[in-house]
């Protein structure tokens, strides 16, 4: 993964990760030939690095389950925050962005501090959803269980500890959009914030995300089918 090459295919060990491989490298070339007909051949390149990122924590995080690891909270979380894909996504959704010049891209793959907060915003919400399905199955690697090993509390105080994480994020983001001069366009903080602002939508009540049918089906039915009508002012 981390060379980009095809002939190495033949070293995955399932057939799933052979065509998930050949995808992801199927997918970047149409991607690279796209930009650099639009002479952001850069594009390309921090897109790959930015999925490298991602890829090195999935496999740290598959080490700590095989091994049945249970690493401190702030290591954990370190690797949570890139393996959540946020800032993957922010990168992806630059491609069709004028602002997104090769600066922007840097500044995307800088670990800069307002968007560690929106990818840490939604990886603790995630985490608070997805802990008890995780217990259920068990043999997962949990943010949760981390916390209390590492501060000796129980789960409900760990959950107040994830909350207050939280809005000390939130802090970092509204201290990130008062910046002045901003480090990059605000379009581009516009989109980094929708990511952490939709992880609100989907994990304040419920997994809206996993389990959708519980009570986000209900919003997407009563915004977008059933919309509440606003008279318009003649």
């Amino acid at each position: 993964m981390f060379r980009y090459d095809i002939n190495a295919v033949d070293e995955l060990p399932t057939d799933y990760l052979k065509n998930l491989f050949e995808a992801i490298l199927s997918i970047s070339d149409e991607v690279e030939e796209i930009v650099s007909k639009e002479g952001r051949s850069f594009t390309a390149y921090h897109i790959k690095e930015a999925i490298k990122k991602l890829v090195r924590t999935y496999h740290i995080q598959a080490r700590w389950t095989h091994e049945r690891i249970l690493p401190p909270f702030e290591e954990y979380l370190e690797n949570g925050i890139v393996s959540m894909g946020m800032i993957l996504s922010v990168a992806l959704v630059m491609m069709g962005m004028d602002e997104a010049d090769e600066d922007a891209y840097q500044w995307v793959n800088s670990d800069a501090k307002i968007l560690r907060a929106m990818a840490g915003i939604t990886r603790l919400y995630n985490d608070m959803q997805s802990n008890e399905d995780e217990d259920k199955r068990g043999g997962q690697l949990s943010g949760i269980a981390c916390y209390m090993k590492e501060y000796g509390v129980s789960k409900k105080e760990a959950i107040e500890g994830y909350k207050q994480r939280i809005r000390g994020f939130w802090k970092d983001v509204n201290e990130g959009f008062m910046e002045r001069p901003r480090p990059i366009a605000r379009q581009i903080l516009m989109a980094a914030f929708n990511f952490a602002g939709t992880a609100e939508v989907f994990y304040t009540e419920d997994n809206g995300f996993t389990k959708p049918e519980i009570s986000f089906n209900e919003q997407i039915k009563k915004l977008l089918v059933d919309p509440i009508p606003i008279p318009l002012l003649e």
